[in-house]
């Protein structure tokens, strides 16, 4: 079983009595501790975790004080978000289970600050973790009417001095093509955006490199996109929630082409025969039975001998 918090009003939740702590009766007003809440172990109170305590994507951080006994039983652990701490008062404890559990730790900030091969930990002492620079959560590309979009989410971000986006056509040899600054430091939800304007045709790699505030860059691993951008063809919207339109170049008026859509994996999905007859621009590919569902389609059009290809994100 994992017990896994839900996000609710935070406040500070006492155990009452002894006993596990996913049992709502061991806690004052029956309320089991839950995301960004303060928690006290009151002396002589002996909670015992009997299954895996998931706090680790709350929002907020958590703050524990023992004074009587955290007992982990064989093979739980207790994920904490970051900037936790859990301070052990005079005569408090974490204890291991007798049988051993070697696999029972405790870890802030998705690293481990207790691990029970370390013994039990009597107070007073204090377990905390130090944040990274930056707790990245996704960085990825997805093409836009613009150009390639480039969007990253932080969990929490400490001294940053903000971001390199570095940009790259062999995946070896990387050139800076923006500086973007750090919306803030601190353990909350930040998002970053930018758009490339300018890509190649072809295979693109886009790095994200940090700075620290005394100027130091760590680079992170490259994501890849294709960009196969055609002034004279056009699909949109892009991102889709299905439908799909194309402007196309003016010499393809009033001729009839082919119309042929692949899935990621080179499937077939849509074949069939498309008309310009009566317009080149906001021509609508799809009857709507034909929408696609959610996924990442390459658009192909085939007239006059030529080949058009844009490759589509459905939402």
């Amino acid at each position: 079983m994992v017990f896994i918090a839900n996000t609710t009003t935070a406040g500070t939740i006492i155990a009452s009595s002894s006993g596990k702590w996913d049992d709502k009766t061991s806690w004052a007003g029956g309320k089991i501790p839950q995301c960004g809440d303060s928690v006290i172990i009151g002396a002589g109170k002996i909670i015992e975790a009997t299954s895996i305590i998931d706090f680790n994507s709350c929002g907020n951080p958590m703050h524990l004080t023992i004074i009587g006994t955290l007992n982990f039983q064989s093979g739980n652990k207790m994920l904490l978000p970051c900037g936790s701490k859990i301070a052990l008062k005079e005569g408090g404890l974490i204890s291991v289970p007798r049988s051993g559990g070697f696999s029972n730790s405790i870890d802030i900030c998705s690293s481990t600050a207790w691990k029970s091969t370390k013994g039990n930990v009597p107070g007073p002492a204090t377990l905390e973790v130090a944040p990274k620079p930056v707790d990245l959560v996704h960085f990825s590309a997805k093409p836009g009417t613009e150009g390639i979009i480039l969007s990253w989410m932080t969990a929490s971000e400490k001294s940053n001095g903000g971001f390199v986006v570095e940009k790259s056509t062999d995946g070896q040899t990387f050139s800076e093509l923006a500086t973007v600054n750090s919306t803030g430091n601190g353990t909350s939800m930040s998002n970053y955006k930018f758009i490339d304007k300018n890509p190649a045709a072809g295979l693109q790699y886009y790095r994200l490199s940090q700075k620290n505030s005394s100027g130091e860059i760590k680079s992170m691993t490259p994501i890849t996109i294709r960009w196969n951008h055609n002034p004279d063809f056009s699909i949109y919207p892009n991102p889709s929630k299905g439908a799909l339109f194309a402007n196309v170049a003016n010499n393809l008026k009033k001729k009839i082409g082919l119309l042929m859509i692949t899935n990621k994996n080179g499937n077939v999905v849509i074949s069939k025969d498309i008309s310009f007859v009566e317009k080149t621009k906001a021509l609508s590919l799809l009857k709507q039975s034909e929408y696609l569902k959610p996924g990442e389609y390459e658009v192909n059009v085939i007239c006059q001998g030529y080949l058009y290809t844009q490759e589509v994100i459905v939402e």
